[in-house]
């Protein structure tokens, strides 16, 4: 009884390193490096229409509005603002401030969209050409392994060392974690000095 909690957190180690191991076989994959660039293209394309659509517009002073009306000088205008410091009676000139102070406070969120614009597309371009590139040098995940899958038979084995991050009380683990493709799903982990494997499959072949 007393080896009842090793074999269970080593079983719970096999499954975190599979898991940790399809993740990184996922990220290296044509469909996951596809995923990953389109993210990224639409990161970018997100950022060049808040460039390049929203500009500064400086202002322009023009006659103010009372209830829909031009003023003259020397006309007073009531504003109401019903639960807001608005409200009050106002000449001509201050009309035109309060004009002016609405187009600054919109402006002021238009030039802050426009920089987070150009910085979304900086970063997007950037990482989409970062992506292009390692979807041209296209390498897959881990190394082959040097026997057929027992699953499906075919020589499309890989495996590579996987570190699984233990809770307080438990030592942290490296794997070696041996995966087919996703498609045959075959998957099998043993500890790093250990030659018995222990197969994790899930489902049947596809």
């Amino acid at each position: 009884m007393a080896d009842r909690p090793a074999r269970e957190w080593d079983a719970q180690v096999a499954r975190l390193a599979v898991e940790r191991a399809r993740a990184q076989q996922d990220r290296r994959s044509p469909r996951g490096r596809r995923r990953r660039l389109v993210r990224r293209l639409a990161l970018a394309g997100t950022g060049a229409v808040l460039a390049l659509c929203l500009h500064h517009s400086p202002y322009k002073p023009t006659v103010p509005v009372c209830d829909e009306k031009p003023m003259r000088r020397g006309d007073l205008c009531m504003v109401i603002a019903h639960g807001s410091p608005g409200s009050g009676t106002f000449d001509y000139d201050q009309m035109q401030a309060r004009a002016r102070h609405a187009h600054d406070e919109d402006d002021t969120a238009v030039t802050v969209m426009n920089d987070v614009g150009w910085a979304a597309l900086s970063i997007g371009g950037l990482a989409a050409l970062m992506s292009a590139a390692g979807a041209l040098r296209g390498r897959p995940w881990g190394r082959p392994a040097d026997r057929p899958c027992p699953r499906c038979g075919r020589a499309t084995l890989r495996e590579r060392h996987v570190g699984v991050t233990a809770p307080a009380g438990r030592t942290a683990q490296v794997r070696l974690v041996t995966l087919c493709t996703a498609e045959c799903g075959h998957a099998e982990t043993r500890a790093a000095r250990d030659l018995t494997a222990q197969v994790v499959n899930r489902g049947e072949p596809r």
